[in-house]
This record gives structure tokens, C-alpha cells and sequence, in this order.
């Protein structure tokens, strides 16, 4: 057996720490989110909530050498201490873009068709038409042409809508009618009739869409968010939908979760809520440890990792 110990912090089904076992001799140990002891270990796996990494159980890992996050989001790491352990850190980014590509189209769905107004009238027994909208020919922007951006501009393809978009480094990409840089962001939204953010949440993408941002929309927009609260001025967001800018909004995350009973997001009804799920799935941990084992495979072999992050960008 290699003397070389990983340590999954989460309460997972045994099948995907048997795949784990039977890929290598490594010494697999579980952790409650309560009860972690890293010390030994060279490998940490989870999901990446907030009190899995702390600066002071990285500090005190004498042997670590990878942390994988089971996740796309990496926020919650404590980045100082990790940079200065030169941990290399990967995620999961890759395997989300199916469940939130066709949430996000539910959601829209509910809303250009009119089926949420169709399920209250069917509480009262209603027969009413009410003649919705169309996406077809319809312009989406997606700010964050990453993973998951790229399969919502694939699906509204299939839609016929004309699709545009943010990404970091400008380059043409499938699907996606013409690429924008970061700082082009106000001419996606003065053209798209529906925004969506699908972008990391980083120091520079917080509240990256605020009042300003609502402002440069167009009339009548549509908004979703599944990517960060943080990034959303929320504020700014409530006020462009009580004021008539904004037509709808699609929301599944937050700036404080869960969403507090007095927010007044509960009260708007041309708001659509869910409980930062976009991204599960049934076949969410199947993807999950399949790409782990890939990069578990990597490292054995000292080879390159897939989705390292950059510790400098935290992203």
C-alpha cells in the first residue's frame, strides 16, 4: 500500500470511495464536516463550503499537496493560507453545464410561456388564455462564457435566438454569434432581451452587476443569475424589477442564503425563485468523482492536473 492518505471531507455514498480504493492503494479515510483531521493526509476532497478549508486546518496539514473541490465555486478557500503551502488546488468545473443549461431554460420557459400564470389559474379553476412571447430570434447575453455559459448559449441555439457574450480572453467560440471582452459589458446589455450571469464568484466579480448595470438593459429584460449571489447587487436588482426595467427575473442565488424571510424578493411577483439547485442532478456526484479519479490518475502518474486554479486570480 502507498503511504499516501486521502481524505474526503462529506458524507458520500461508499460506491464512489470503493472506485476510489479500487483505482489505487491509496488510504482512503472519510471526515464529517465537524471532524476533520488532515494532518496526515496529502490529498483533501469536498464540496468547498465554508467550514471544510479553514485557514488554520490548512495550516496545521503537515503533508498536503492537493486540494480537489467536488464543486465549481472556490470562494470559500482560505487562499492566503494555501498560496503560502503552494497547495494546488483544482475544481469541478465542467460537469454543471447540463442541469443549469436546462434549468435555466425551464425558468425561462415558465415565464415567455406563461405556464407559472397558468398553474394559479388552474388553482381557481380559470379558463383564460394569456399569449406569451416567443425565445426564437430572441438576442441572449451570457456574461461568463465558461463551461456552463457555453452549453446555455448550445441550448438556446436549438432556439433560434442570436446569442452573444462575455469572456476574459476574446475569442470566437461555437454557438456563440459574437464574443465581447470584460469591458465591453454594457454593450451586451443594452442588446440582449435576456441577461444571463454565469460567472466564478472572484474579489473582481463582486457585485459586478449593479445599478449602473440594470440601467444599460434593455427595457423589458429578462435576468437570471445562476451562477453567484455576490456578483448581483441585489438592492440594485429589487429596484430595477419594482420600477418596470426589468420584465422578469430568474433567480437561484443569493446574496445571503438562505434567502431571509424578510427580503423582498419573496413579494415580487414577476420573480422566479429556486434554492441554489441548478447545478444538482441525479448524475451530479457520478460526474463529480469521475473527473477526481481522471486528475487522481494525473497525479499518481505526475502528470498535469485538469482545472487547476490560479491561486493569484481565485478562480
Amino acid at each position: 500500500m502507498l503511504n499516501i492518505k486521502i481524505a474526503i471531507i462529506g458524507n458520500f455514498d461508499k460506491t464512489y470511495i470503493d472506485l476510489i480504493k479500487q483505482q489505487s492503494d491509496y488510504e482512503v479515510e472519510l471526515y464529517s464536516k465537524g471532524d476533520i483531521s488532515t494532518k496526515d493526509a496529502e490529498i483533501l476532497v469536498g464540496i468547498g463550503f465554508i467550514n471544510e478549508y479553514t485557514a488554520s486546518s490548512i495550516m496545521n496539514s503537515k503533508k498536503i499537496k492537493w486540494i480537489h473541490i467536488l464543486a465549481a465555486g472556490v470562494e470559500n478557500l482560505p487562499f492566503k493560507e494555501i498560496k503560502q503551502k503552494n497547495i494546488i488546488v483544482t475544481n469541478s468545473t465542467g460537469i454543471h453545464g447540463i442541469p443549469i443549461s436546462e434549468h435555466v431554460f425551464g425558468m425561462l420557459l415558465n415565464f415567455t410561456r406563461n405556464l407559472f400564470m397558468f398553474q394559479e389559474q388552474k388553482k381557481q379553476k380559470i379558463w383564460k388564455q394569456q399569449i406569451g412571447t416567443e425565445l426564437c430570434g430572441k438576442t441572449m447575453g451570457i456574461v461568463g462564457l465558461g463551461s456552463i455559459g457555453c452549453e446555455i448559449a448550445r441550448k438556446a441555439k436549438a432556439f433560434d435566438m442570436k446569442v452573444i457574450g462575455i469572456k476574459k480572453n476574446k475569442v470566437p467560440l461555437e454557438n456563440v454569434d459574437c464574443v465581447y471582452a470584460s469591458e465591453e459589458l454594457q454593450e451586451v446589455l443594452l442588446q440582449s432581451d435576456f441577461v444571463v450571469i454565469a460567472l466564478p464568484s472572484t474579489p473582481l466579480t463582486k457585485k459586478l452587476i449593479s445599478k449602473k448595470e440594470f440601467e444599460s438593459m434593455k427595457d423589458g429584460a429578462y435576468f437570471v443569475n445562476i451562477s453567484r449571489g455576490q456578483i448581483v447587487d441585489e438592492a440594485s436588482l429589487i429596484e430595477a424589477l419594482k420600477n418596470g426595467k426589468l420584465k422578469g427575473a430568474c433567480l437561484d442565488v443569493f446574496e445571503e442564503e438562505p434567502l431571509s424571510l424578510d427580503s423582498e424578493i419573496w413579494d415580487i411577483g414577476n420573480v422566479i425563485i429556486s434554492p441554489h439547485l441548478a447545478s444538482l442532478s441525479p448524475a451530479y456526484f457520478d460526474r463529480a468523482f469521475k473527473l477526481f479519479l481522471y486528475n487522481l490518475k494525473q497525479f499518481e502518474d505526475k502528470k498535469e492536473l485538469k482545472n487547476i486554479i490560479d491561486l493569484d486570480m481565485e478562480y
